[in-house]
This record gives structure tokens, sequence and C-alpha cells, in this order.
């Protein structure tokens, strides 16, 4: 079962300790309830944290992943289930390392590594009861969902559009929930922002191509190309990460979008990538 996350700027008198809601969204997926994770959260392939060697019991504020260190806003308490471990109750699966608020704490925050695009996990509370889950981007919520938490582990997922970042999730339980604990978490990393494009030194040219423009706009990486319409421009010399020089191709006549594309994704359509090859005769 899937729903989408609404950005919370939509939604009346929603907000988490008055931090403002951004414009973004992210997907929430509840996916497999107890059955194994899937293999994808979205486009992203999940990564999983490092084993925790540390003791059973002890208290920890942060947790290693191969791509970065995931820290938590209060203490919890490291348990380990499976053979040998301290944590009942997760039956299935491999053995899994499980952090515990402990009774009393009614809510965890879960900071990640910069550059964040998905994180999924198991959770297990105490008493059964419906959650508030909430999504973080540069101290903005990007989403919010409640979820009916049943006794034993449930799977969650969170995943953000490719060019946006989580920074943070939190998970706020209702009071007699008696404290929970997630485990089996995993990490994405997502990409950097995508080009963008801002203006056009000239808005017209000719159809047989071979006139120069300038492009200025965001997040130009070299292996930048540009395209009008479908056609790739006769060459594109990245100058910064802001300009470009462009050589136009050859081209039927009429008007088209200029669209700046590179392994991060494509530039949206604006009101300034309109480009209009003129008949040379």
């Amino acid at each position: 079962m899937r729903h989408f996350l609404v950005a919370l700027a939509t939604v009346a008198a929603l907000t988490v300790a008055g931090v403002p809601a951004a414009s973004a969204a992210v997907n929430f997926d509840s996916g497999p309830a107890s059955g194994p994770p899937p293999a994808k959260v979205g486009p992203y392939t999940m990564t999983k944290l490092s084993k925790d060697t540390r003791w059973q019991g002890m208290a920890v504020s942060s947790v290693d992943s191969p791509l970065g260190s995931i820290r938590f806003g209060l203490p919890v308490t490291h348990y380990r289930t499976g053979w040998g471990g301290d944590w009942p109750g997760w039956s299935f699966g491999p053995p899994t390392d499980v952090y515990f608020t402990g009774l009393t704490q009614s809510s965890m925050t879960i900071l990640l590594p910069d550059k964040t695009g998905a994180i999924d996990f198991y959770g297990q509370p105490e008493a059964a009861g419906t959650f508030r889950l909430t999504a973080l981007s540069d101290g903005q919520v990007i989403g919010s969902v409640s979820a009916r938490w049943p006794f034993g582990p449930k799977y969650f997922g969170f995943w953000a559009p490719l060019t946006q970042s989580i920074d943070a999730l939190v998970i706020t339980a209702p009071d007699d929930a008696y404290g929970f604990a997630v485990g089996s978490i995993r990490i994405a990393r997502g990409t950097d922002p995508g080009p963008f494009l801002t203006s056009l030194s000239r808005s017209s040219g000719s159809t047989a191509g071979g006139d120069t423009l300038t492009i200025r706009g965001e997040n130009f990486t070299d292996g930048t190309g540009v395209l009008f319409g479908d056609t790739p421009a006769s060459s594109v010399t990245v100058v910064n990460s802001t300009t470009l020089e462009v050589v136009t191709p050859a081209h039927a006549a009429g008007g088209y979008d200029v669209t700046v594309v590179d392994h991060n994704g494509s530039s949206p359509q604006v009101d300034a990538d309109a480009f209009t090859f003129v008949d040379a005769g």
C-alpha cells in the first residue's frame, strides 16, 4: 500500500515544533508489512547499516553506515535480534540491530547523512497505536503521514525525488505506546541537484545552425549537454557552474524548448528556455 505524502503547506494547522513546511514532497511506502524489505525504495538501491558491535543494552547517540553517520536526537538503547540477541518478538529475517527509545520517550528523531535520498526500516512499538512520521529537509517539513502501527514489527519506507534530500525523520508515538524501536535500517544516497536554466542570450537563430548563444543557470557540470527540442547542440562549452557557451544545430523551423541535461537529470521547462529556429532562406 503506497501513499503520497502531501507537502504540509497544504495541510491546515499541521507543523512539527513550529517548523515551516516546504513545497516539495516525499513518498511514503508501508511496503511488505513484516515480510522481506523491497529490493528498491522508489528509484533507490538501499544500503544496510554497518553491524553495530557495541554492547547490547548500551545507550547510543549514533550508528555508522557506509554512507555516513546516522544520529539520534535523544540517546536510544542498542539491542540485537536473533540468536544471542536480547530483543524479543523480531522473528523474521536475519539478525539485525535494534534501537529502542525507552518506555518514557514518545518520539524519535533520526538525523541522516548529507544527500540521503531514502530511508526504510522496521518499527516495533510496545503497544499498538497511531504514529506520526514526518520527513524534513533543510529544516523544513517535506511530508508527514499518520500510520497505524500494529503489535510486532512493521516496515516503513520514505523516498524523495532524485534531486531532493531527506535530512531527518521524526517518529512521534502516542503517549500510551510505552516506547518503540526501529531496526533493519537502510538508507540510500540521493543525487546532486540537477541543472536549471534561467536565461538564453538570444531567443532565435537560423535553421542552418551555427549560431552561438550563452545559457545561464545553475548546477552545470562537466559532461553537460544541451538539447533544442530533441536535437543535440553542435557544441557545448562549460564555462562554469552557471554558464554554458553553445552552438546551435541545424534544425527545422519553429519554436522549441532548450533543455540542459547531465547525469543528475534534465532542466525543468521554464518560460526562459524558448528558442525559435527561423528559415535561413
